[in-house]
């Protein structure tokens, strides 16, 4: 084997020294190697526990938001219809309140026109009896006494009410 350029006793020497090598790692340096990974192994193994710990959590709190979302919008969603009601409740009101404004006015309107009517009716009938007053006068040629006055104003006002009433 020397031709191939291995020498036996310079072999033995390196695989002699090799295995004082591992050895004096091993109870140097191996073990807190060893220990060094394994510290590592758990830091890391910890660390995906909380990586999931923290998942979950997220998960949790996602799906919290997501009910709390839900909640808001139906909240929304009642507070939406509530405020429909109450205006379409005050749409009704102030429509029922117009209409009893319109029907009041429409009977203090019907009302003073039935006072103005009477008013008019009253002053028609003292100028036809001053007219009546004064054609029968002028036929006369005198003037009347305030009895006869009088009575003779019934008289014509008969005689129209009863031409008013047929």
């Amino acid at each position: 084997m020397e031709q191939l350029g291995i020498h036996f006793p310079s072999l033995i020497v390196y695989l002699v020294n090799f295995i004082l090598l591992v050895v004096i790692l091993y109870f140097v340096a191996y073990k807190r190697i060893l220990a060094l990974l394994d510290s590592r192994s758990e830091r890391i193994k910890n660390s995906l526990d909380e990586a999931e710990k923290a998942r979950l959590e997220s998960d949790k709190i996602q799906e919290e938001l997501k009910n709390e979302i839900a909640k808001a919008r139906n909240d929304a969603q009642n507070l939406l219809d509530d405020a429909r009601k109450i205006a379409e409740q005050y749409k009704e009101d102030q429509k029922q309140k117009a209409t009893e404004e319109i029907q009041q006015f429409m009977s203090e309107s019907r009302e003073q026109l039935s006072r103005e009517k009477q008013k008019l009716y009253l002053e028609i009938k003292e100028h036809f009896s001053q007219l009546v007053i004064l054609a029968t006068e002028k036929i006369l040629h005198r003037t009347l006494e305030n009895e006869d006055h009088n009575k003779l104003i019934d008289e014509v006002l008969q005689n129209t009410d009863m031409k008013k009433e047929n």
